[in-house]
């Protein structure tokens, strides 16, 4: 990148021909971008953070992501946000909540993708599955299984977990009581998953 500094010179002038002291003078930084030169002293913090987005090719839109695969509007990821909170104010958990939206959770398909597992797929399942959000707290057999067992305990053997309606399972429900308990079993159950794969990994 080239930088060099411009300045207005017929009032630097005129503040040397006059010998009087530069006040407010403009200082203008310009830097190349992808071939354009941009005036970057004028330039807010999201021009760098969006030309640091494109080296990594993927912005960080999990919203629009939810959209294409589920459907999920704009209105149901933000209600989303807003009944965790209006759940707990708990900030562990509503740090759970955040990277359940956003998708950064440590599961198997976020940990390849960082460059720390060497596939993506799920731990627990025989055939090989992407253990992505929606696999690892809705479609994994290990995570029905633990579910069904919570709900037998409750005395409610007639409902199926997998009859459930699972975006209200996953994204949470307009009730703070039952949506603190959905919370808190959802990061139980993302707690007891971490712990069991790194038993594996260890033995």
């Amino acid at each position: 990148c080239v930088k060099h500094l411009a300045r207005k010179d017929k009032e630097l002038q005129d503040a040397v021909i006059k010998n009087r002291p530069v006040i407010n003078l403009d200082l203008c930084v310009y830097q190349t971008i992808n071939g354009n030169k941009i005036d970057i002293s004028r330039c807010k913090s999201k021009l760098y953070y969006d030309e640091l987005i494109k080296i990594k090719h993927e912005k960080p839109v999990a919203q629009a992501r939810w959209f294409e695969e589920i459907g999920l509007s704009k209105e149901l990821f933000k209600e989303s946000i807003k009944n965790a909170k209006n759940a707990t104010h708990d900030t562990h958990l509503l740090t759970f909540n955040f990277k359940l939206l956003h998708r950064i959770l440590n599961n198997n398909y976020n940990l390849h993708k960082w460059e720390i597992l060497d596939n993506p797929y799920c731990s627990f399942c025989v055939h090989p599955m992407e253990d992505n959000i929606l696999h690892s707290l809705v479609e994994c057999n290990w995570t029905c299984e633990k579910v069904q067992m919570i709900l037998s305990s409750f005395g409610n053997d007639k409902i199926n977990f997998s009859s459930l309606n699972w975006r209200l399972w996953l994204f949470g429900i307009d009730d703070s009581g039952l949506n603190l308990i959905i919370l808190l079993f959802k990061r139980y159950l993302m707690q007891v998953r971490s712990k069991q794969k790194n038993s594996q990994y260890i033995s």
